[in-house]
């Protein structure tokens, strides 16, 4: 019973993430004007390419670190494959 429901809970997770990464691919398309520009717009925004660390304010780190982690989230959904998702869940069930 417990496999049953173990299967069950991974293949909805794992559905679960296609649509996620297709509906990130819809939403931040590099091949449309607005996606690149959003996408150029949150990766400066976020501080993707810069430092979290405020050595004088612990405050501002933190908020910077919130930002990446936006940033890294839709990055990490941009760049999932098929075959990233089926070798995540294959030992798990």
């Amino acid at each position: 019973m417990k496999n049953k429901q173990l299967e069950a809970y991974n293949k909805a997770k794992q559905e679960q993430t296609r649509d996620g990464s297709s509906a990130y691919k819809d939403v931040f398309n590099k091949n449309n004007k607005g996606g690149k520009y959003v996408l150029d717009d949150l990766q400066a925004f976020c501080g993707a390419d810069t430092s979290s660390a405020n050595t004088e304010n612990v405050n501002e780190t933190f908020l910077r670190l919130g930002r990446r982690e936006v940033w890294l989230r839709i990055q990490a959904f941009l760049s999932i494959t098929e075959n990233d998702i089926a070798n995540a869940f294959k030992n798990k069930q």
